[in-house]
């Protein structure tokens, strides 16, 4: 039979009737129905449930028994708040056990009997939330559509019934999921995104494998508003006859107000690239009194072939990492940036069936720091 993932669903109320001095009895009473539930969807796969209830109520002691057996319920964070009457109704003593982790007790005083609005909260693991993206690329690759959903899985333990749910940046809307089930939550979509094709080659992660890239421009409206969490892009570009390709994926992380949205889909297979090194050479400038190398510096000159065989021009971005103390010689084209302390970007244009070249000439050196260099023996 199917649980619901309700503390009350699994709880009993034990009233203990009579007052001081006078004999007690305890019997068990069913719970009447949710009034209200709320999930806040967390990091970590856990969430924040708050269920509201009417707790009917004798005059005297009040005893309230919890027990989430089979549920990844936090008992640290299980808690009972009164709403109303406070002055008349107090939570007087909370109880739980090492033995039985799984269960807990409260125990409210209550100067009338009646019907009194009651909170329960706790933190639940297991309910994990993925945002995934689905932007879709026009044929002439200048504009792109896209949807956001937020994948829902519940592995709690128990069923989630009908409820509020928020997620970061303060989405809401309905869920209900059974337990073991996923449920894919369309939170917006936009269309007609401004967008440009990108090309790179990078020789800390691809070798000489080019890479397809796309620059997805969002609204600053939506940018600002953080609507892009971190979650999946999956990337389509729409053909001439109207049909879907998969091109491929890559994570979105939080955006900057004036980012966008740079989503790697994959391997260029029709760009070659070919590497050579040139030339490379050595020079000593130290040695200590054992004859061991402290200060080597060296020239190296590299060349970079890149064929274009698609049918379009292609612009390529190649960025390349140079280890350790350097100085640029000799460079084609002229013009290169540096990005970091190590790393220098080339922009270039390869026309379709055409290879274009990247040369350059530099010394790296002294590979030893200075401050390590014993003066030379006379």
């Amino acid at each position: 039979m199917n649980r619901t993932l309700s503390l009350f669903a699994m709880m009993a109320v034990s009233i203990c009737l009579g007052l001081s001095g006078v004999g007690r009895t305890s019997q068990l009473m069913p719970l009447p129905a949710r009034e209200e539930m709320r999930l806040q969807l967390g990091i970590a796969d856990r969430a924040w449930i708050q269920e509201e209830r009417s707790l009917t109520l004798v005059r005297g002691r009040n005893d309230i028994r919890v027990d989430w057996e089979g549920v990844e319920i936090d008992p640290d964070s299980v808690s009972l708040e009164i709403l109303e009457r406070k002055k008349e109704v107090r939570v007087i003593d909370s109880t739980g056990s090492s033995r039985n982790p799984t269960a807990a007790t409260w125990q409210i005083y209550s100067e009338l009997a009646g019907n009194v609005d009651a909170r329960y909260s706790y933190v639940v693991g297991g309910l994990s939330s993925r945002m995934q993206y689905r932007i879709i690329v026009d044929e002439d690759e200048t504009h792109a559509d896209l949807e956001a959903h937020l994948l829902v899985t519940n592995g709690t333990g128990m069923d989630i019934p009908l409820c509020r749910c928020t997620a970061a940046n303060d989405i809401t809307f309905s869920l209900e999921l059974a337990e073991g089930e996923s449920r894919s939550i369309p939170l917006f979509d936009r269309t007609g995104l401004a967008l440009t094709r990108q090309f790179v080659l990078d020789s800390r992660q691809s070798g000489s494998d080019v890479v397809l890239s796309y620059h997805v421009f969002p609204s600053a409206k939506d940018v600002a508003a953080g609507w892009f969490l971190p979650g999946v892009a999956r990337v389509y570009r729409r053909t001439t006859q109207g049909e879907l390709v998969f091109l491929g994926e890559d994570r979105i992380d939080e955006l900057a107000s004036d980012s966008g949205l740079e989503l790697a889909v994959g391997r260029a297979g029709d760009v070659v690239v070919k590497r050579t090194q040139l030339h490379y050479e050595q020079s000593v400038e130290a040695e200590n009194d054992r004859g061991v190398t402290q200060l080597l510096s060296t020239r190296e000159a590299y060349q970079v072939d890149v064929s274009n065989y698609t049918e379009d021009s292609i612009d390529l971005t190649v960025l390349q990492d140079i280890p350790g103390p350097w100085a640029m010689l000799e460079s084609s084209p002229a013009m290169w940036e540096t990005r970091s302390a190590h790393l220098i970007a080339y922009k270039i244009k390869v026309p379709a069936g055409k290879t274009e070249i990247v040369s350059y000439r530099i010394q790296r050196g002294p590979l030893l720091p200075r401050e390590r260099v014993q003066p030379l023996m006379p």
